[in-house]
């Protein structure tokens, strides 16, 4: 944030005054960086020291460079003639709105581009404040990126559950799942488990986004760009044969038919902590699965079990442990395991539509990782912070 005194053109305009007690407890709220330049504008006049107490965001915009030199300028002279706070917020690009905010809450720089006529989404908002906010909150930096990232739905209601432990790099794959929720007709939409409500928790949507976020890693990563030098896809044991469960349609289906939870373990496949597999034999699904490589064992099954987790016969347990003895023991064999690499090109067809229409409105959507885990520790850690 930088910070001015005045310009050349309003130095004339201000004129030492003595401050009140009122005036110097207001001004102690402020950040302190910029308290040298606020308590030179509120020794000018009585009017510029009202304005910390009256509009606090409109006291910093007239100290910082978030606007030009000459529109700081006339807005001085309209705060030294005494014009109404509506007449200096709109000079200021202020909304009104942001007069309700306390100077605690004013902490981070406010955006240039705010919109000095938005009175239904100020009414609304400002209903979703806190009552009190500690030095340094972020809730209007928060509440403003979601907004840009999405809507101002999700705005209102990102402002109604976000606290100090939230931050606003933490918003943006929330608010491409609840974008994505409202617009079915794109690819990424049919991940979605459960599509985002304004009526949900936190800690519900932040879940959710989790899991919408693992389906598409799943779906977008290039399992073909490291190979397959064993031939998993289709292989055959003894009479059965071994599929590869590495989507997450695949993993679905085989849970619903099967009667288990194997859906649950696509984050495991996705960040390669483990592959899953389905035993069939002439077209009937027998068994699933879990195989992790671990150096120096003998079987590197995790865990096997058949519909609705029975037991498997001992004939398909002699085979599936073999199978996955002979693959553990391959020289190799551990490349197959750790996150694949994402194949650039699925993953950004499957944003561009919420990307290309961030840009339409003027918004830079956040980069996005590419590599399974940097995305989901974005996603884990706003679970963390949401049921902490």
């Amino acid at each position: 944030m930088t910070i001015v005194i005045a310009t050349p053109a309003a130095r004339t305009l201000l004129k030492p005054r003595r401050a009140t007690s009122e005036h110097e407890t207001q001004l102690a709220r402020f950040l302190p960086a910029l308290q040298p330049a606020l308590q030179k504008l509120m020794l000018a006049s009585k009017a510029h020291a009202d304005l910390l107490v009256s509009f606090p965001a409109a006291a910093i915009s007239l100290v910082t460079k978030r606007l030009t030199a000459r529109e700081r300028a006339s807005a001085l002279k309209l705060v030294r003639a005494g014009r109404p706070l509506k007449e200096i917020a709109a000079a200021l690009r202020l909304p009104m709105w942001l007069r309700r905010l306390p100077p605690e809450a004013l902490y981070e720089p406010l955006p240039a581009n705010l919109d000095p006529d938005d009175r239904a989404f100020g009414r609304a908002v400002v209903n979703a404040a806190p009552a009190t906010f500690k030095p340094g909150a972020t809730w209007l930096a928060q509440v403003l990126t979601a907004r840009a990232l999405c809507d101002d739905e999700f705005a209102l209601w990102w402002a109604r559950r976000c606290w100090d432990a939230l931050r606003p790099d933490m918003i943006a794959p929330v608010a491409a799942f609840a974008w994505f929720s409202k617009h079915p007709q794109h690819a990424a939409y049919r991940y979605l488990r459960t599509a985002w409500s304004s009526r949900a928790a936190l800690a519900v949507v932040a879940h959710e986004a989790h899991l919408w976020h693992v389906r598409m890693i799943l779906d977008a990563q290039a399992r073909e760009a490291r190979g397959d030098p064993h031939h998993l896809t289709g292989a055959r044991h003894a009479g059965y044969e071994f599929v590869a469960l590495d989507t997450a349609a695949a993993l679905q289906e085989e849970g619903r038919l099967m009667g288990h939870c194997v859906a649950d373990y696509a984050e495991r496949a996705a960040i390669g902590y483990s592959r899953l597999f389905g035993v069939r034999q002439g077209g009937s699904r027998l068994a699933t699965m879990e195989i992790r490589y671990r150096e120096g064992a003998a079987v590197g099954i995790e865990q096997i079990c058949g519909p609705r987790n029975r037991t498997p016969d001992q004939d398909l347990l002699r085979a599936a442990y073999a199978w996955a003895h002979a693959l553990c023991t391959m020289p190799g064999c551990s490349a197959l395991y750790g996150p694949a690499p994402i194949n650039l090109v699925s993953w950004k067809l499957l944003w561009q539509p919420y990307v290309g229409a961030k840009a339409a409105e003027g918004v830079t959507v956040p980069a996005a990782p590419v590599d399974a885990n940097a995305i989901l520790n974005r996603t884990r850690e706003l679970m963390a912070a949401a049921i902490g």
